[in-house]
């Protein structure tokens, strides 16, 4: 699958509305994916709402389990998020978290962090996001009704179609697909020693 040629994907996701659905459904998400599909690299692309949690980096519940699985063991690539125009420090949560890598956009072409992509600092002033990768850079047609994008991917409306998107959650995953291409290579690497990759 694009990066990874071959790679088999492990499909999870929660979809429950409220804080505590919402959080409960994304870690019992997060725990599956390490304790029983047993995955290689988890790629997520999840922004909790600002007002759920004060600026405290990386202690919400979700980024403590996207810890806890990074400390199991399991690779995590995060979408830094989209919220770049509300400028620097626009990182939320669980992008803020500690272990993982997370993924900020740049254009196609990737010479460009673009407009959209959530940018750090951290609110305890870490450097956020780790790296970046080609998210789009928004200029395209986007799908009807929504926003301009120049990535064209399939669409999980129910006209299931296609569309031009663009969005930190486009970047992520050509780091994950690296990500995982180095834990082939390089079995005995731990997250750690592929974040610094």
């Amino acid at each position: 699958m694009g990066t990874a040629y071959n790679a088999v994907l492990a499909v999870g996701s929660g979809g429950t509305q409220g804080q505590g659905p919402y959080e409960a459904s994304r870690i019992q998400t997060i725990k599956w994916a390490v304790d029983t599909a047993k995955v290689d690299v988890i790629n997520m692309s999840e922004r909790i709402p600002p007002t759920w949690y004060p600026p405290d980096s990386g202690k919400s519940r979700i980024a403590q389990f996207v810890d806890w699985a990074v400390g199991r063991g399991t690779p995590f690539v995060h979408a830094a998020g989209n919220e770049g125009a509300t400028g620097v420090g626009s990182i939320g949560t669980p992008a803020d978290c500690f272990n993982s890598i997370v993924v900020g956009a740049t254009n196609r072409p990737g010479t460009t962090i673009v407009g959209y992509s959530s940018r750090g600092p951290a609110t305890d002033g870490r450097i956020k996001p780790d790296i970046v990768a080609s998210g789009g850079d928004g200029t395209g047609p986007g799908p009807p009704g929504g926003p301009a994008g120049d990535i064209y991917v399939a669409d999980t409306s129910p006209q299931a179609s296609y569309a031009f998107v663009a969005g930190t959650s486009f970047a992520t995953p050509h780091t994950a697909g690296i990500v995982a291409m180095l834990r082939q290579a390089r079995p005995e690497w731990t997250p750690g020693t592929l974040r610094k990759a």
